[in-house]
C-alpha cells in the first residue's frame, strides 16, 4: 500500500525559511519551488502544506553550511512560534495531565506530520511521552531534536498556566530519550538545552515523566465549542478517510467534562443545519445519539482504568448530571457496576 504523503503547515515551512535566513543567509527559493513546487504565493495559502520532505531538507542544508551537529537544539531556539488561539482553547478543556498530552500530540499535526505521540509505561514509577517517527526514510535525527525539545518547553509554558504546581520539586519531566548517538564535541549541550538528564542510543525518543504527575488536574478554561470543533475540522483535512462520525466522536468527546454536548450546538459549530448534520450521520450508519453514547463508554473505560478518579468525577467528566445516569448507562454497556469494574 502507498504511503500517505506527509506534510508540514505553511505557516511551519515559513518558520524554517525565517530561521535559515537569519543563521545561513539568503534561503534558495528557486530549489526549493523547481524541486518540491513551493512558491512565496502559496506559503500565504491557508490550506497549502508543504511536503515534509522540503522540511528534512531544510534541516539538513543548515546543519550542513553551519556546521551544527545539534541543530534540531539550535532551531528549537531560535524559532519564534506562536500557537494558534483555537489549539490553546482546545488544549485548555483537558481535565488532567495525560490528556493534555495526548491532545497536544495529536494536534502537533496540525503543524508537522513529522511523528505521532504516545503514553506508555516505562518502569514502576515512570511513563514515557514518545515520539514516533512516522517514515524514517524521510526524517532526519535534528527535525526529531528540534521536536522532542520543542514539545518539552511548550507543554511546559501551557501546563503552567493550568496548573503551576506541575512543575515543582521535580513533578514533571525528569530525562530525555534519545534514539540517536551523541554527535561529536556537542559536550554537555543537550543536557543544558533540555535541563535534564539525556541518554543516547536509545530504542526511543521520548520524555520521561512521573506516572504520578499525569493525574494531576488541570484548571478548567472558558469552554469555546467552536475552537474544539476547528481544530477537529483541521486535523480530519489531513486524513481525508476519515469519516464524519470520527470527526464528530472527537469533538464530542473533548466537550463531555463541560456537559452533555447538544446536538444543535454541535451541528451549529460545524457550520450545518441540524437536518443536514444528521443527514451526514445517517449516510454513515449512526446518529448522534449512538455517537455520544460510544463516546462515553470509551472514555468510562479509559477513567477507570487509570484509578485515579472517584466515580463521581468520573460521571461528571463523562457530561452526566448526577451519577445515578452514569450507573444506568454503565449498567447497560457491561452488564455490572462501575464500582465493581473499576
Amino acid at each position: 500500500m502507498m504511503k500517505k504523503a506527509l506534510t508540514v503547515s505553511a505557516n511551519h515551512f515559513q518558520h524554517h525559511i525565517q530561521v535559515f535566513e537569519k543563521l545561513c543567509g539568503p534561503f534558495d527559493y528557486h530549489h526549493y519551488q523547481s524541486k518540491y513546487g513551493i512558491t512565496l504565493t502559496k506559503l500565504r495559502q491557508a490550506d497549502y502544506r508543504p511536503p515534509l520532505t522540503a522540511a528534512t531538507e531544510f534541516f539538513l542544508d543548515a546543519a550542513k553550511l553551519l556546521e551544527d551537529p545539534c541543530f534540531g537544539l539550535t532551531w528549537a531556539n531560535q524559532v519564534q512560534f506562536v500557537v494558534p488561539q483555537h489549539i490553546l482553547r482546545k488544549l485548555g478543556i483537558a481535565p488532567d495531565v495525560a490528556t493534555f498530552l495526548l491532545q497536544s500530540g495529536r494536534l502537533s499535526s496540525l503543524t508537522s506530520e513529522l511523528a505521532t505521540y504516545s503514553l506508555e509505561p516505562f518502569d514502576d514509577h515512570h511513563h514515557m511521552f514518545k515520539i514516533t517517527p512516522a517514515n524514517e526514510e524521510i526524517i532526519c535525527h535534528h527535525q526529531l531534536d528540534a521536536f522532542l525539545l520543542f514539545t518539552k518547553r511548550i507543554t511546559q509554558t501551557l501546563l503552567k498556566f493550568r496548573y503551576p504546581e506541575t512543575q515543582t520539586n521535580g513533578k514533571d519531566y525528569t530525562c530525555a530519550l534519545i534514539s540517536h548517538e551523541k554527535p561529536k564535541n556537542s559536550q554537555t549541550r543537550y543536557e543544558d538545552e533540555f535541563g535534564i538528564p539525556v541518554l543516547f542510543s536509545q530504542k526511543h525518543c521520548a520524555l520521561l515523566l512521573p506516572s504520578q504527575w499525569l493525574n494531576y488536574r488541570l484548571t478548567p478554561v472558558d469552554l469555546s465549542i467552536t475552537d474544539v470543533i476547528r481544530c477537529e475540522i483541521e486535523q480530519a483535512k489531513l486524513d481525508p478517510s476519515q469519516l464524519h462520525t470520527k470527526t464528530v466522536a472527537n469533538c464530542v468527546a473533548a466537550l463531555l467534562p463541560y456537559g452533555s454536548p447538544k446536538r444543535e450546538d454541535v451541528a451549529k459549530a460545524f457550520n450545518m443545519s441540524l437536518r443536514s448534520f444528521q443527514r451526514r450521520l445517517n449516510e454513515e450508519n449512526t446518529s448522534y445519539k449512538k455517537v455520544l453514547d460510544d463516546a462515553r463508554k470509551e472514555l468510562s473505560s479509559v477513567y477507570l482504568e487509570r484509578d485515579c478518579y472517584p466515580i463521581e468525577e468520573v460521571a461528571f467528566l463523562l457530561g452526566y448530571s448526577n451519577i445515578s445516569a452514569f450507573y444506568t448507562a454503565f449498567k447497560r454497556w457491561h452488564n455490572t457496576s462501575p464500582r465493581k469494574r473499576a
